[in-house]
């Protein structure tokens, strides 16, 4: 890898190898002007871009649900709750994640601001008060409902043990 200095002009964060879809890469932006087709096939293939300069974050760049990001009807609220349903419930199907969306949607700009600060659910027991409080608390149960829902059907299908379609029709043989 090469360096600038004592930065790495681009990496990989360790602490989401092994799923391509949830990696996570680095550049520098001074090299990512030089990189910028990777840098596309990397977004393309699911991967989040980081933007640094000084070791500071300066743009995100995400590949899931891009139409609906960049598409000049959507409004702030609605791009903010579904990166933020999208970070929090990262496994979740299509049925648990726009509800989620949803009920984001109709909180205030403050409150979706108050969750940015959930890095990833479970959360412990001071953040979760501090949420109840701007929040509400039937929001936040809901997403912590989803949340173990969608990463127990997960969990199941990574087994073999759960197929959507037979969960659809209720034709779940014993």
């Amino acid at each position: 890898m090469k360096r600038a200095g004592n930065r790495p002009l681009y990496t990989i964060e360790p602490e989401t190898r092994g799923s391509m879809e949830n990696n996570t890469v680095k550049y520098q932006i001074s090299e990512a002007r030089k990189r910028l087709p990777e840098i596309y096939d990397q977004v393309v293939t699911g991967r989040v871009v980081t933007l640094t300069r000084r070791d500071k974050t300066r743009i995100l760049v995400v590949p899931e649900k891009y139409e609906a990001l960049s598409s000049r009807k959507r409004d702030y609220v609605k791009c903010l709750s579904l990166m933020i349903a999208e970070k929090l419930l990262p496994n979740a199907e299509p049925d648990f994640l726009d509800p989620q969306v949803a009920e984001f949607e109709r909180l205030s700009l403050d409150q979706l601001k108050a969750l940015l600060d959930v890095s990833s659910l479970p959360m412990d027991t001071d953040l979760r008060s501090r949420l109840i409080a701007v929040v509400g608390e039937e929001c936040i149960t809901r997403l912590e409902k989803r949340y173990k829902i969608s990463s127990q059907i997960h969990e199941a299908q990574i087994e073999g043990l759960y197929e959507a379609s037979e969960h659809m029709t209720g034709l779940i043989e014993p």
